[in-house]
């Protein structure tokens, strides 16, 4: 049943390749990460991590995290799916015929008939690995491309990051032919998150489980990117993505575990230089009576809060007082959003054009109007924001004294559930300039932004101080020009670049102290995922920046492109560039500088006429049997003939003819692998042949061959055949 439903769910992901309409199958929710300019092929491999953080009982319906990679021209696609059943699942569809699978430690391999597109002459290989999935730990999932000797395979295989585990997924021999390999070069891919059970149940009794995905890598000339993120047709709001973290798509499935948004990290929040999280906070003596007139007095006090603070009932007499509150709000979703404020007594909220200066021109403009000295009072109010954009923000809350203090403003974000009061990375604000600012908000800017523009005249001594505005125009598509510095910041250079484990370090020096200094630098390197749209900023200390990032082997041997550039007032410096040729890391899967173990569980035993002796390999990373040899004098078969057999994963078989001669005698023989780096210690075994059997008479030859005979694939008609020969038979065609 699991594998019926995990080839369901690979279907229906190719079908939402080509016609993304919808994510899900009848029996199952499913919410996609699309990614663009993916490459599978001869010279490119893929890897992906999936750290699961809830995962849900097998006994509440089949989990699923996959990496699904595809392409609509040569129909070439593959998959691997992390169950919570237990299960690693590795497909690849429209194998060609001919191809053989390969399982590997505990993979089990085969191949299936019929094809997943259509394609004629090919067929499915579906690859099964026992791997339970736990909460917290991050798996690590390769396919990339081997050529064993002018053979053509598939690898796949998974990475436990905790213990440095490496589970092989199997291996499939590809015969396409050398067009389908090029085309495979660019390729569309998603990962998935579901939930499949039969019957569904309702969107808010799904059981909560989540996962984050970390950037695809890949080793190819293209860098993969996240394209699109779409939800369920059946429960279009029952997961929601967070990309608060750079690099990580975090994914929640289940209604409750979706109630509470996951704020940005402040870095990642784009913004002016100038302008710091928070509010400012004002506080007056006194109640302001639904007037504003007691703003335009000195504060009491003057502070900066990340969030809005809440004020609970309490017993005594309070003492009359007011705040002010004043900055921006730069939403992280574009949608409606809904605020819900309850206070005792007065309070108000402003967003957009009316928190500038018309809120003292008409109090009652507000977004949300609790006027008036009352018990607490709730009220709710929506507004449609975009993402990024900055809107000016203001809140005004007043006790008249006599009683309780009662305050609290909470959101829910669009595609939310419920309301939180979590303001972080959505507040800002400007330094406090006396003519230039309302306090948090900055007149000048507020008016580039396409708010009320005011008089500047009226504003003696005020000076811009903003440099790049790299801030979204809500209004005016032009914001006033930005004086730039006389002379660009130190470039900066380069004082270390190396890998230690699957980590890159790179740092810079700045340059000495001084007004040419950049007060900030970032990295660019779109072979490691970072963008010229996502620039990563390093951490300062002193007179240099430093990144640490996480490096994927597949990038080993390859030239990195690394570009950093200083800023300074929002002015850039020269950009310096530098290709990182990343140290070649030796595949100790796949080559191998160590001679094989030698061989363990080495049995034997009589089966009708031929005596079967079965032996096992150990796997170990560089020293891998390849081949299997096994020769006995007692059996005619000398040291110098020894008979050669093929290692299948862990798992070896020789099978010896016998004749009537033996019954009822042992014949001592000898054992031992061998590889590309020589031969393991052999290993002596004794069969023993009863006098039970009926041993046909006559003269059964033993063999002399002293290696496995070279085999050739050929086709004739529809049928498709091995032959041990040099070349195909009259009739038949090499295939």
């Amino acid at each position: 049943m699991t594998l019926f439903i995990s080839a369901s769910l690979i279907s229906l992901t190719y079908v939402g390749i080509s016609t993304p309409a919808h994510a899900d199958g009848e029996n199952q929710v499913a919410t996609h990460i699309d990614w663009n300019g993916i490459s599978l092929g001869t010279n490119a491999g893929i890897s992906q991590s999936f750290t699961p953080l809830a995962v849900p009982s097998p006994s509440q319906g089949l989990v699923e995290w996959a990496l699904h990679v595809g392409n609509s021209t040569s129909t070439l696609s593959a998959s691997i799916i992390l169950q919570n059943t237990g299960t690693v699942v590795w497909q690849f569809m429209d194998v060609p015929l001919g191809s053989r699978v390969m399982g590997v430690d505990n993979a089990q391999c085969r191949l299936q008939s019929g094809n997943a597109f259509g394609t004629p002459n090919s067929a499915r290989s579906i690859c099964t690995t026992p791997l339970q999935a736990v909460a917290g730990e991050t798996y690590n999932f390769i396919i990339k491309y081997w050529d064993n000797n002018g053979t053509k395979w598939w690898v796949a295989l998974v990475v436990v990051e905790s213990t440095g585990q490496i589970i092989q997924l199997g291996r499939l021999e590809n015969n396409a032919s050398a067009s389908v390999m090029a085309t495979s070069m660019s390729m569309s891919g998603m990962n998935q998150t579901s939930f499949s059970k039969t019957p569904l149940p309702a969107c808010s009794a799904l059981p909560n489980h989540s996962i984050i995905y970390s950037k695809i890598s890949n080793s190819g000339n293209s860098s993969p990117s996240f394209s699109t993120f779409r939800n369920s047709t059946a429960c279009p709001k029952v997961a929601n993505l967070d990309l608060s973290a750079a690099g990580k798509f975090k994914v929640n499935v289940g209604a409750s575990i979706i109630a509470q948004r996951v704020p940005r990290v402040t870095s990642q929040v784009p913004h002016p230089a100038a302008i710091s999280p928070g509010l400012i906070q004002n506080r007056y003596a006194g109640y302001f009576e639904d007037s504003t007139k007691l703003f335009d007095s000195v504060p009491e006090s003057s502070i900066t809060v990340e969030s809005l603070p809440e004020y609970t009932a309490g017993g005594g007499t309070n003492i009359p007082f007011s705040n002010n509150w004043t900055g921006y709000i730069i939403p992280d979703y574009t949608g409606t959003w809904t605020f819900r404020m309850t206070s005792d007594d007065a309070s108000y909220l402003y967003i957009g054009a009316n928190a500038v200066i018309n809120y003292s021109r008409d109090i009652h403009a507000a977004l949300i109007d609790i006027g008036g000295a009352h018990t607490a009072l709730t009220k709710t109010a929506t507004v449609d924001l975009v993402k990024d954009q900055i809107y000016p923000f203001r809140v005004m809350y007043g006790d008249a004294g006599g009683g309780a203090s009662v305050f609290k403003l909470e959101f829910k974000a669009p595609g939310f559930t419920d309301f939180q009061s979590d303001y972080k990375s959505l507040l800002w604000h400007t330094p406090i300039e006396v003519g230039c600012t309302n306090w948090g908000l900055d007149y000048i800017f507020s008016g580039d932004l396409g708010y009320e523009k005011i008089n500047l005249s009226s504003l003696p001594g005020c000076s811009r101080k903003y440099g790049q505005t790299n801030f979204t125009s809500v209004v005016k598509p032009t914001p006033t020009p930005t004086p730039k510095l006389s002379t660009k910041p130190t470039t900066p250079s380069f004082s270390l670049i190396n890998i230690v484990g699957n980590k890159l370090n790179l740092s810079v020096n700045l340059g000495n102290a001084g007004s040419s200094r950049p007060d900030s630098v970032y990295l660019v390197a779109p072979k490691l995922g970072i963008l010229d749209s996502n620039k990563l900023f390093g951490k300062i200390s002193g007179s240099k920046a430093s990144w640490s990032i996480d490096f994927d082997k597949l990038l080993s041997g390859a030239a990195i492109p690394l570009k950093v550039v200083g800023v300074k007032n929002g002015v850039e410096s020269d950009s310096l560039e530098q290709d990182f040729n990343a140290p070649a890391v030796v595949d100790k899967l796949l080559t191998n500088k160590l001679v094989p173990v030698a061989p363990k569980n080495v049995k034997s035993r009589v089966v009708g006429t031929s005596a079967v002796i079965t032996t096992e390999s150990t796997i170990k990373a560089g020293a891998l049997a390849t081949s299997a040899h096994i020769f006995s004098t007692a059996l005619g078969i000398p040291a110098s003939q020894a008979i050669l057999g093929e290692v299948i994963g862990t798992k070896v078989l020789f099978e010896i003819p016998l004749k009537t001669s033996m019954v009822g005698k042992t014949f001592p023989f000898t054992v031992y692998f061998s590889n590309e780096a020589g031969k393991s210690q052999p290993v002596q075994g004794k069969l023993n042949v009863p006098s039970a059997p009926q041993i046909p008479s006559g003269t059964i030859k033993l063999p002399t061959q002293t290696k496995a005979p070279k085999t050739v694939l050929c086709l004739k008609g529809s049928q498709t055949r091995t032959f041990a020969a040099n070349s195909c038979p009259p009739g038949w065609k090499s295939a």
